[in-house]
């Protein structure tokens, strides 16, 4: 893709560690159960399929992000938010508005708005990301 990544996606919470991948924003779709959005987004490098034991597919190059608080917008991301990274279970993304039963919970990361502060994230020592050194 030739425009600048929207954003950027880690996870360090769970193995192996998701490293930053680049996302673009493909469109809003409406939570059926929150009222606030959801994000699809595109993203590279893609991830393996067989990393989350997912079957059918080899690759997911497509995520609904979700933010963990409805306190964080997607729709405007000033610092990292947390988020839960899913994929639709019938892989249908033409949808405009989704229930949470129809999502696969991948991981749960964090947005950052460029790609050295996702990278420095992800190399920090465990305990002085939460401050406890």
């Amino acid at each position: 893709m030739a425009k600048s990544p929207d954003f950027y996606i880690i996870s360090d919470e769970r193995r192996p560690i998701v490293k930053p991948r680049k996302c673009w924003i493909e469109k809003k779709i409406k939570s059926i159960e929150r009222g606030d959005y959801f994000l699809l987004v595109q993203i590279e490098p893609y991830l393996y399929a067989r990393d989350f034991n997912i079957q059918g597919i080899q690759e997911i190059s497509k995520l609904i992000i979700a933010s963990r608080s409805l306190e964080n917008s997607l729709l405007d991301i000033r610092k990292p938010i947390l988020v839960y990274a899913c994929i639709i279970k019938n892989d249908d993304y033409q949808v405009e508005e989704i229930s949470a039963k129809d999502l696969t919970t991948l991981f749960i990361g964090d947005l950052f708005l460029n790609y050295a502060e996702a990278n420095d994230w992800v190399k920090r020592d465990p305990d002085t990301k939460f401050g406890l050194i």
